[in-house]
């Protein structure tokens, strides 16, 4: 499954989802849409006092790094945001001229989202990050101080206790 990159037209979209890019195409968006909205949404964060920073590694058997986008938000569980390349055998059904494709594959904290960012602009990326860093701050000011879920009020359907006066 291909991400949804936001804004574009939807050839371009299209164009997304059959693509099968080699290793020089998925090269060419880390090192030209990945790293610099990474590095730049950094640098954003940080002038505006956040503790954050990018780090890349390298997985082994892959010349690709995977690059890890980190915001500590002090005693509140920190934001992970990270991007990393898995070579995938190239499915039957799509046309292309090797049999191997590389995804770029975004995984946060709490797991991977099947999103793959190649052919994602640099505009793309750090909107997608910034959906991702918004959703995550939004669920830590619904679980409270510290970040961590207390207990979950009441179930589906079921208004608060307080909610009904007495």
């Amino acid at each position: 499954m291909t991400g949804t990159a936001p804004g574009g037209d939807w050839r371009e979209r299209l164009d997304r989802a059959l693509d099968t890019s080699n290793r020089a195409g998925a090269a060419a968006t880390i090192e030209h849409a990945i790293r610099p909205a990474l590095t730049q949404f950094t640098q954003e964060l940080e002038s505006r006092g956040q503790t954050a920073n990018v780090t890349e590694e390298h997985l082994e058997g892959e010349a690709l790094p995977c690059l890890t986008l980190q915001v500590d938000l002090g005693e509140a569980a920190s934001f992970v945001y990270q991007v990393c390349p898995h070579r995938m055998r190239t499915p039957s059904f799509l046309p292309a001229d090797d049999d191997y494709y590389v995804r770029l594959d975004v995984y946060l904290a709490e797991g991977g989202l099947e999103k793959d960012l190649n052919g994602f602009t640099r505009g793309q990326v750090i909107a997608d990050v910034l959906s991702e860093y918004e959703r995550h701050l939004h669920f830590l000011a619904l679980a409270g101080q510290g970040g961590y879920v207390q207990a979950m009020p009441g179930s589906v359907g079921e208004p608060p206790q307080d909610a009904n006066p007495a």
